[in-house]
């Protein structure tokens, strides 16, 4: 099987989100809830949301087994506040890109293959830290199609983008 990931360069892309940390296995955190609660906020104060669902990857200690993300959704610049709900960017830059196509509990193995594949042709990521902590510039996950619109998880697709240095 090939794996080719896309080279694409991005605008920066504001977003709304709520910040959680998690253990490595996302699953167990009811991340449905935490969309449930930043949609139904944006919903109620006219912000629109301009893309699909979220995770934001902003630090992985791996020695601890824990993340920090962002919960969320993309929207336009907005000045609103909310002591829960934080507005952050994905800033602008060049992201490899991989698509995983199969439901989440797989979608760990997509990750690793970009990370790997990476690697092999040399290339870095924009990130902080060294060994079992790193703080991550711009990694982020969007669910283009998931449980929302799609039942069957095979069907489901998640884009994976990371940040070259």
């Amino acid at each position: 099987m090939s794996f080719n990931p896309l080279e694409v360069n991005l605008p920066v892309q504001t977003y709304a989100a709520i910040r959680v940390q998690v253990g490595h296995d996302i699953e167990d955190t009811d991340v449905v809830a935490l969309y449930l609660e930043v949609h139904n906020w944006l919903t109620k104060r006219k912000i629109a949301v301009t893309g699909p669902a979220l995770i934001r990857y902003l630090s992985m200690n791996t020695a601890k087994g824990v993340m920090e993300v962002h919960v969320g959704y993309p929207i336009a610049p907005h000045t609103a506040y909310h002591d829960r709900i934080e507005f952050d960017e994905l800033p602008a830059g060049t992201y490899l890109i991989a698509v995983h196509r199969g439901p989440y509990e797989t979608l760990y193995k997509t990750s690793g293959m970009l990370l790997d594949w990476a690697t092999e042709h040399g290339i870095q990521w924009q990130n902080h830290g060294v060994g079992d902590a790193i703080e991550w510039v711009g990694r982020v996950e969007h669910y283009l199609v998931g449980p929302n619109t799609e039942k069957n998880p095979r069907n489901w697709h998640t884009e994976i983008a990371i940040l070259k240095d």
